[in-house]
């Protein structure tokens, strides 16, 4: 589908050919994360464009075309729109698989940024369940029903020391 003369090519068409690429084109930067490991398109996308926009639809925005599962290929049962985030969650796992009993893992499931949940435990000595309980309020303000648990929490603290 070559674009007339000043017109841009569509998103969806951009994100075809840029899979296409990856997968078929050597020189392409990205070529050994995909066809070099020998990730390939399905027939009917890669000899017809008209197939892909068919089975994926437009790209809505802001997404991009991912894999379900990074170890096949592009196929219209293992592809989807995905933000970039689930994007960096679909990636290979390359080393150890994470510890869930960390202070990361519990954080990540408990919603909460992880240097909150750290500072609440290492450095303010709170119990861990409370640290993964209490919601993160504006700077310097914490909801009432912590608050005497928190000062009691610092009371221990101080005739420990």
């Amino acid at each position: 589908m070559p674009a007339m003369l000043g017109s841009p090519l569509p998103r969806w068409y951009r994100k075809w050919s840029s899979m296409l690429q990856r997968c078929y084109n050597p020189r392409h930067p990205a070529y050994k994360y995909y066809g070099g490991r020998g990730i390939t398109v399905c027939d009917s996308w890669r000899n017809n464009p008209q197939a892909f926009l068919s089975d994926m639809g437009e790209p809505p925005e802001g997404l991009t075309l991912g894999r379900i599962d990074s170890s096949k290929g592009y196929e219209p049962s293992n592809c989807r729109w995905e933000t970039w985030k689930e994007q960096c969650q679909n990636r290979r796992k390359v080393g150890p698989k994470p510890n869930p009993n960390s202070i990361r893992q519990k954080a990540i499931k408990a919603g909460l940024p992880y240097y909150v949940v750290y500072q609440r435990i290492k450095i303010h000595m709170w119990p861990s369940e409370l640290a993964l309980t209490t919601p993160v309020l504006p700077r310097g303000r914490i909801r009432s029903e912590n608050r005497d648990l928190i000062q009691q929490l610092h009371l221990e603290r101080s005739h420990q020391a």
